[in-house]
């Protein structure tokens, strides 16, 4: 048999699980929400802070303007060639300031890039001329494959109102005869 102070102790004691279940079931889910909120309020920050002014500049060296320095390094591997200004001299947006020895090669590689794309363009205007060329043989070729029936028909109307006309004259005379026959 258990005493009534046995079961008073029990369910204070259960009692003061659930309360502690409950607040560690309540902490855990806070936890969750707010790690689950922290990379989407990370990636808010992320869209609304603008992306860094890029600039390019194709040179390897340095370039030290009025306010800051800015590392310059070339796009792709090379040698310097030419070099068009002199320390001091002031540069506009746009200026080409030096050449590597590999711009001969590139350029040639793009005129032979324009030239296949001009090619390109040449043979796709042929190919649309031959396109409506053939369409217009096609729909010529079907205007002489109906023109014949056509002819054919307008004949046969032609020779459908000669037989009516000569009807007509005929049962004029005959309405004629009888007016004659009768007298």
């Amino acid at each position: 048999m258990v005493l009534k102070s046995d079961q008073n102790t029990l369910r204070k004691n259960s009692v003061w699980f659930g309360v502690a279940l409950l607040l560690i079931a309540g902490s855990v889910s806070l936890l969750v929400i707010r790690s689950g909120q922290q990379p989407r309020q990370t990636a808010l920050e992320e869209e609304t802070t603008l992306p860094p002014r890029r600039v390019n500049i194709a040179a390897l060296g340095r370039i030290e303007p009025k306010g800051e320095v800015i590392d310059v390094a070339a796009a792709e591997t090379g040698v310097l060639a030419k070099l068009f200004v002199t320390e001091g001299t002031q540069v506009e947006s746009g200026q080409i300031l030096a050449e590597l020895d590999v711009y001969e090669i590139r350029k040639a590689e793009r005129n032979y890039a324009a030239s296949q794309l001009a090619e390109a363009r040449q043979t796709l205007a042929a190919e649309q001329r031959l396109g409506a060329a053939r369409v217009t043989e096609a729909n010529t070729e079907a205007g002489q494959i109906d023109q014949p029936q056509i002819q054919a028909i307008e004949a046969q109307a032609a020779q459908i109102r000669s037989l009516q006309a000569r009807l007509a004259l005929a049962e004029t005379d005959l309405a004629r005869l009888k007016n004659l026959f009768s007298q």
